[in-house]
């Protein structure tokens, strides 16, 4: 997210409207246990970023 400028709120969205505690808690690793809608969302957005970086390679990745 941060290398998309996401800001927080709208992480918090895309995470399903979670608390702002409980996102506080995951930032420093202490994330305990995720909701199947949870996981479910996280994996849309890794599968985006995926693409995206497929789609657009940097140059870094071109040349390796």
């Amino acid at each position: 997210m941060d290398t998309w400028y996401v800001e927080e709120s709208q992480q918090l969205t895309l995470l399903g409207q979670l608390a702002q505690s409980t996102y506080s808690d995951w930032k420093e690793k202490e994330v305990k246990e995720l909701s199947e809608g949870t996981l479910e969302r996280i994996s849309y957005v890794i599968g985006i970023y995926m693409a995206l970086n497929t789609l657009f390679p940097t140059e870094s990745k071109q040349m390796a």
